[in-house]
């Protein structure tokens, strides 16, 4: 017997179709390069609103505040400060500041905000296991997603499995805190258990899904099921068409200048 979706639960961002958050999510990182800086802030505005709309935000907020935002600050003040010199140099007490180069800065910066953004905010409210059903009734190919969907959840699941590794290991004798030499050697005799333990895993698993007609051709049915809507399915081809037309523009009209 068939089960209700999955998307019934969370904010408005996290019931929307996998698939439906795959395409904004790439139509989103494809037009921040084809863009101007105008359109780059719009697109991070987005980007921001979606991720402040989902009951995620916390964490991906937490996260891009660790990882990305540094990283796009540092950006910002080394092409303002390195860029090379324009006529137009300006100084800020006392140190030589270059307009152009916080515009160019001020540009991958954005870029970098609404890649982060719009990737953070597809994997935090999209589920691997939902993103595998969506892509099967879309008549992916099974084996596939199975590798990708085993990939996405070997991710989510490597800090732990380290973590408990490197605790069965200092259980049994291994150095592993102390100088930097020691930590060398107590790297491989944590690495190889991880990888033997994920081979042996996904032989498990591959066995497993082979049992369950993976290589079967034909109609499949789904325990549970994940439909677009008629809105859904517009807006995808809406959002396509728009992505390939202004693409096309910013290429041709790069082309005649």
């Amino acid at each position: 017997m068939k089960t209700s979706s999955p998307l019934e639960s969370g904010s408005l961002v996290d019931r929307v179709h996998p698939l439906t958050k795959l395409y904004f999510c790439l139509a989103l990182v494809i037009l921040s390069f084809f863009l101007d800086l105008r359109g780059e802030a719009v697109l991070a505005l987005i980007a921001l609103s979606l991720t402040l709309l989902s009951s995620k935000r916390w964490a991906i907020i937490k996260r891009f505040l660790r990882y990305v935002f540094p990283v796009a600050m540092v950006i910002l003040l080394l092409n303002l400060l390195v860029y090379p010199e324009s006529p137009e140099i300006r100084h800020v007490i006392g140190i030589k500041v270059n307009p152009a180069g916080f515009t160019f800065g001020l540009g991958v910066s954005i870029r970098l905000i609404i890649i982060s953004l719009s990737l953070l905010l597809f994997f935090a409210t999209t589920s691997a296991h939902q993103l595998s059903i969506a892509l099967l009734m879309k008549g992916a190919n099974p084996r596939a997603i199975y590798v990708f969907a085993h990939s996405l959840q070997m991710l989510d699941t490597l800090g732990r499995k380290i973590q408990r590794i490197y605790i069965a290991q200092s259980s049994r004798g291994l150095k592993t805190r102390g100088h930097p030499l020691k930590r060398v050697k107590a790297f491989f005799p944590i690495l190889l258990p991880v990888i033997f333990s994920y081979l042996s895993e996904s032989l498990e698993r591959g066995l497993a899904l082979e049992i369950r007609g993976l290589g079967i051709q034909g109609p499949r049915s789904f325990l549970t099921e994940i439909r677009e809507s008629k809105l859904e399915r517009v807006t995808n081809r809406i959002l396509f068409t728009a992505t390939v037309l202004i693409v096309a523009w910013r290429i041709l009209r790069w082309l005649l200048l």
